[in-house]
């Protein structure tokens, strides 16, 4: 709920620069959905604690059975279960771990282009959900991934996009003759 309530913020308008769609929404409704099933009471050095590892990946197969059990794929301005699945599949990205420790190409795989935009949304949402005992929302991890992203792309606020793709394997294996292998990966690479 509390999640839901920080997309239709004043402070999400003004990160963002424009409203929630959707997708942000119903992913932001569904993110934490695979916890129950994954629920564990682990013993620790003071006492007992509860974690829910691999709730996320639970979380992906409950939401793509959900998406497609509500059809939302035809929904007003339609909801591709695929982007919906992905989102909650990689929703802790940069909750998890500090994007400063993430390489460049990860982050920028993870969080750019309408995916990344759509992921940063819902991450942003998640982790300000989330209050430190200060009373302070939990965003460290969010604002340390958009300073790391307007760094690498030196662009604006909001419009992380990845220059296109000028040569693939599939490319490499057409136009040279070449066959599949890590050769591939590394000319790529280069």
């Amino acid at each position: 709920r509390l999640a839901l309530g920080r997309l239709s913020s004043s402070a999400f308008r003004k990160t963002f620069q424009t409203v929630p769609s959707p997708i942000v929404i119903f992913a932001t409704l569904f993110h934490d959905i695979g916890k129950p099933p994954t629920r564990r009471l682990v013993r620790e050095h003071k006492g007992r604690r509860v974690h829910f590892w691999g709730h996320e990946v639970r979380g992906a197969v409950l939401a793509r059975s959900i998406a497609e059990r509500l059809r939302l794929a035809s929904y007003r301005s339609s909801i591709p279960t695929d982007d919906f699945v992905w989102l909650i599949r990689h929703h802790l990205v940069i909750t998890t771990s500090d994007p400063l420790a993430l390489r460049p190409s990860t982050l920028a795989r993870y969080c750019t282009g309408q995916r990344g935009t759509l992921l940063l949304q819902l991450a942003w949402a998640d982790q300000s959900a989330s209050i430190h005992p200060n009373g302070k929302a939990a965003t460290e991890h969010f604002r340390s991934a958009r300073r790391r992203l307007r760094a690498l792309f030196r662009k604006s606020k909001t419009d992380y996009v990845l220059p296109p793709v000028l040569m693939t394997g599939k490319t490499l294996i057409q136009q040279f003759g070449m066959r599949e292998g890590p050769a591939i990966g590394r000319i790529l690479q280069k």
